[in-house]
């Protein structure tokens, strides 16, 4: 694993999480947004039917998030959750619930890497970022979104601490750019 400003980045080993039970009428689009409401994907893979003439997907797959903060988010919001529950009064009585899975090497790399976040004192938002994260999936479930990004309220593939820096980062390049554009106006 490599460290780049407080991000695990993986070999992609660690970072995969297998999606199961997914309910026949969630579209590859949809499943894609919400597995984005978690983290950024490297990479999504739902297998289908090979025969014609519907290629239907099959009801599980493999997600690969760019960071382990995606791993943990998917298994803390996804993993037994009913997407149809707040949809609307006639969808709500079905009970399939999304069931997620890791690996050994996952689950080892997210514990590690949890107990590090909080020996730092991080993840302290989690709660309250799950929340924002279900709301999004909501939404898309109902079919008022499509892209998890649309939605300014949270970032849906980052911590709040690291969101933060990113922040703070992003401010002294856009104040920096200003200065280098002033400066060099006569």
């Amino acid at each position: 694993m490599e460290s780049t400003r407080g991000k695990e980045t993986t070999t992609g080993k660690e970072t995969t999480v297998y999606v199961g039970k997914i309910p026949s009428e969630i579209t590859n689009q949809q499943i894609t947004s919400i597995l984005k409401t978690c983290g950024n994907l490297s990479e999504w893979k739902r297998t289908r039917d090979i025969e014609p003439p519907d290629y239907k997907y099959k009801p599980f797959g493999f997600a690969t998030f760019e960071t382990l903060e995606g791993v943990l988010a998917a298994m803390r919001v996804l993993d037994g959750m009913q997407l149809y529950e707040n949809v609307d009064e006639q969808l709500k009585a079905r009970t399939e619930t999304l069931l997620l899975n890791v690996n050994q090497a996952t689950k080892i790399a997210a514990e590690k890497f949890n107990e590090e976040r909080r020996e730092k004192g991080l993840g302290e938002k989690d709660g309250e970022e799950d929340y924002e994260r279900k709301r999004k999936i909501e939404k898309i479930m109902k079919g008022e979104m499509m892209d998890p990004a649309e939605d300014e309220d949270v970032d849906a593939g980052e911590f709040s601490e690291e969101k933060e820096l990113e922040d703070k980062d992003e401010e002294d390049i856009q104040s920096g750019a200003k200065r280098a554009t002033t400066t060099t106006t006569t």
